[in-house]
């Protein structure tokens, strides 16, 4: 029955003149939460239709807390060394979006502190100068907020160093910095992540 309705909505979809809509039932677990993320995300932003493909899954900890599980994806993401694989992701140009969903209650102060560290870990004294005009909103939105459990932050980095955050389906920031964008997915992929960050572009080197 399923299967039916979903190819009638194709051929609707289809007859409309729409344009056809990527379905992909296949989902990757994060072994630590045991939470699924697709492996085909697709979204429209300013008339363009971007469909990315997961490159990988990983858990955040917190000394033995386990605090959310995420996972990442890119157009195009495939590349034949972790060196390359880390490049491309931190490259702008190519669409990326980074999904978390949490697992663990805690403070939104705690979440700004932790945003505003990762930034200045992966900026130089100057790149930070630039970027705080952006980045310093960017974390206040999460200081009076709580944190709860299943609370799901959607990032994307689109060309051009546009960065639009999305929590709870709620567009809460659309920032246009290539700096900013760049040490944002340095908190996960620079030389100091807060993950492995070897599992998020592990589909990367060894495909699906």
């Amino acid at each position: 029955m399923r299967s039916f309705l979903l190819r009638t909505a194709m051929v609707v979809w289809a007859f409309l003149g729409g344009a056809m809509p990527v379905f992909s039932m296949e989902t990757v677990k994060e072994p630590g939460t045991k939470i699924e993320f697709p492996v085909i995300a697709s979204f429209r932003y300013q008339g363009a239709e971007h469909v990315l493909r997961l490159t990988g899954a990983a858990l955040r900890r917190k000394f033995f807390f386990k605090i959310y599980a995420m996972a990442h994806y890119m157009e195009d993401g495939k590349e034949k060394s972790s060196a390359e694989a880390l490049h491309a992701v931190l490259t702008d140009g190519k669409a990326k979006q980074i999904v978390i969903e949490y697992v663990r209650f805690f403070g939104g102060d705690k979440m700004r502190d932790t945003l505003r560290e990762g930034f200045q870990k992966n900026t130089t004294p100057a790149e930070y100068r630039e970027i705080r005009p952006v980045a310093d909103p960017f974390c206040d939105y999460f200081g009076d907020k709580a944190i709860r459990n299943h609370d799901r932050a959607v990032l994307r980095w689109l060309a051009g160093g546009t960065v639009v955050a999305i929590f709870n389906g709620k567009e809460i920031a659309t920032i246009r910095n290539r700096v900013f964008a760049r040490a944002l997915w340095s908190i996960w992929f620079g030389d100091q992540p807060v993950v492995n960050r070897e599992r998020l572009i592990q589909r990367m080197i060894q495909g699906p």
